[in-house]
């Protein structure tokens, strides 16, 4: 936030607040207790209209998505492009602490299952390019392979397939279309990887 951020923007800690401080690794999916106070703090109300965004490419703000949408929360979007697209299209940028904002009365829902247990990715290796369960790691190349990089994510769960995020952004850092629509023929999957129920993919 102090570094600049869209008027009336509200600063989400996704390795802090928005992550369960108590689990054994970290940025594990918060408790419903802990989603309902962080969203409370930011003053998010069960009807909010909540636009998320980052200056990463997207890839906390989709975190912080799936995590509102894990507890209920619908009215949740990611802006194509984060800061940079906002910058780029002329939207003004504030800098200093946010202001103070009324709590709000968000209460989760029972969780929905979108983020899986160690135990159900057991499950998977081995299976390979699974049709209906594919196993997919969004980490860079890099970390992938585990050469060349300073990040302790370095190598990837056995007999999951390289889908980095970053190869999902075009040259403006927005999402496009027509790179996630051929992603998972690239990989060898059934093109309805992610499109129609009953083919799920895991991420990680």
């Amino acid at each position: 936030v102090l570094r600049g951020h869209i008027p009336g923007a509200r600063f989400a800690d996704i390795m802090g607040a928005f992550s369960d401080p108590s689990a054994p690794y970290g940025f594990t999916c918060p408790t419903p207790q802990g989603i309902g106070r962080a969203a409370r703090a930011l003053g998010v109300c069960g009807d909010s209209d909540i636009v998320v965004y980052d200056t990463l490419g997207g890839a906390y703000a989709a975190r912080l998505w799936y995590v509102l949408r894990e507890y209920g929360h619908d009215r949740v979007r990611v802006l194509n492009g984060g800061l940079a697209a906002w910058e780029a299209a002329g939207g003004p940028v504030a800098t200093g602490p946010a202001a103070a904002v009324a709590p709000g009365d968000f209460t989760p829902g029972p969780a929905r299952g979108t983020f899986v247990g160690t135990s159900a990715v057991r499950a998977l290796i081995g299976h390979g390019m699974s049709a209906q369960s594919p196993l997919l790691c969004a980490l860079r190349g890099v970390q992938y392979r585990g050469d060349d990089s300073t990040d302790p994510r370095r190598g990837h769960i056995p007999t999951s397939l390289s889908l980095p995020y970053p190869d999902l952004l075009g040259p403006d850092g927005r999402i496009e279309a027509g790179r996630v629509r051929h992603a998972p023929a690239a990989l060898g999957l059934d093109p309805r990887v992610g499109l129609v129920p009953g083919v799920t993919p895991v991420l990680y």
